[in-house]
């Protein structure tokens, strides 16, 4: 119960200064853009910057429901670009108001999200398979509809003014703020008080946190589940109205890029059939959407998880069989100190840190070297697992420095070859 308490207030204290960091990082790159240009700080280059990020923020809000729910969403940007295309459809070929015309773009990225929802919540389809689908479904739709030429607004002068215009200005002489910042901030309202005040935003956290138990409550988890693919699909929706005003057209081939820039992948060490399937899953996503892969070790990935203080060091261990384990050792820097190695553990294992300073051991096969590693500057950390919130900070810093794999010849880091067993029986 000690260690775990431990585990938990490094954990506490790791989220609390990853959030305090990105706020500070913020903070000091505004300060700085500031005393580089006078330009930066004024209210029009501010004003410009949230208008950039409006489209970006709406569907964001969407895709923050999903993945709080334990899914992903990789339609979103051309769920985006079938409602702008059916707005423009509504408004400029068939002459329909331009409320109606709007409504028509929010009802078709909200279906779209519902037959999302649908076929993962009732059909079992897997959330990469099921999006992925419907990614290439709204391209193909948006471009056919469109007969692949842009639609324009030119006709409808008061459509633009839905993003362009500035009620608030109107109001406040001075203050022109675009209407879309206004909307995206009003959506942000909305998505926050879904979250926090209604029951769907209840079941959103609690089927991302353990749907099995959600569903052992008595709780619909198809209903709410596609509810809220539902929801992000009115964001997409939400989304492509906007970009639509915003450029006084609605682009068919818009929406690219709007879903990944990269995808992330564990290379290992781990199960062969594990990461063969992940990887394999990951290299067909690239290869669909045309974007580049990560690798990332999973080891590295579970060291971020302790906070260390100097000449600590952090060995995490992953459970391979008997009394083995994959192993790697981390020092106070997340420098790697030793080749990631299958060892097995004995009263000697990784004496020479325990000598040095604390030793941190995590992961799945931490439990197993409790009775075996004794020593006073061993601390086990139970419950431990690999996170995709470690993952990602580590492919941030390699997109950035374009650091990626070939799909066509990367192999997992499997660590022990391959071995097939034999049959007990013949047949």
């Amino acid at each position: 119960m000690q260690n775990e308490s431990k585990a938990s207030k490094n954990l506490l204290h790791s989220d609390a200064m990853q959030q305090i960091m990105a706020f500070g990082a913020l903070i000091v790159l505004l300060i700085g853009f500031s005393i580089a240009s006078p330009y930066f700080r004024t209210f029009d280059n501010f004003v410009g910057i949230l208008l950039a990020t409006t489209v970006i923020g709406v569907l964001a809000l969407g895709a923050t429901f999903v993945i709080i729910n334990g899914g992903i969403d990789l339609s979103v940007g051309t769920v985006m670009t079938l409602s702008a295309v059916m707005t423009g459809v509504f408004i400029t070929n068939l002459g329909l108001p331009i409320p109606v015309g709007i409504i028509g773009g929010l009802l078709t990225g909200t279906l779209a999200g519902f037959t999302t929802g649908n076929m993962i919540s009732r059909m079992k389809i897997p959330p990469f398979i099921a999006t992925l689908g419907m990614l290439y479904i709204a391209k193909g739709l948006s471009l056919v509809i469109s007969d692949l030429r842009p639609i324009y607004f030119n006709d409808t002068p008061m459509f633009r003014e839905l993003a362009m215009g500035s009620v608030l200005g109107n109001i406040i002489p001075g203050l022109r703020v675009p209407n879309a910042v206004l909307i995206l901030f009003a959506a942000a309202i909305f998505a926050h008080v879904i979250l926090t005040r209604t029951i769907l935003g209840r079941y959103t956290f609690a089927l991302g946190s353990n749907e099995e138990a959600t569903r052992l409550s008595g709780v619909n988890v198809a209903v709410w589940k596609t509810a809220v693919f539902t929801l992000a699909g009115f964001f997409s929706g939400l989304g492509g109205v906007l970009i639509a005003a915003r450029l006084n057209s609605a682009q068919p081939a818009l929406g690219a890029g709007y879903e990944l820039d990269a995808i992330a992948v564990s290379m290992g060490p781990g199960s062969y059939t594990g990461l063969r399937l992940g990887v394999s899953t990951a290299k067909g996503l690239c290869y669909a959407l045309d974007i580049p892969m990560i690798s990332i070790s999973t080891l590295k990935s579970l060291a971020l998880q302790v906070s260390l203080k100097a000449d600590e060091f952090v060995i995490p261990l992953l459970d391979a069989r008997r009394m083995e384990v994959y192993s790697a050792v981390f020092n106070d820097n997340y420098e790697q100190l030793e080749e990631t190695k299958a060892e097995i553990i004995d009263a000697n294992s990784f004496s020479r840190f325990l000598e040095k300073g604390k030793v941190f051991f995590l992961g799945d096969g931490a439990e197993k070297c409790i009775p075996i590693v004794k020593h006073a500057n061993a601390e086990f950390l139970i419950g431990n697992f690999p996170s995709s919130n470690e993952m990602a900070v580590l492919a941030d810093y390699k997109y950035n420095k374009a650091e990626f794999e070939d799909v066509a010849y990367f192999e997992p880091f499997y660590l022990k070859d391959f071995v097939a067993g034999k049959p007990k029986k013949l047949l």
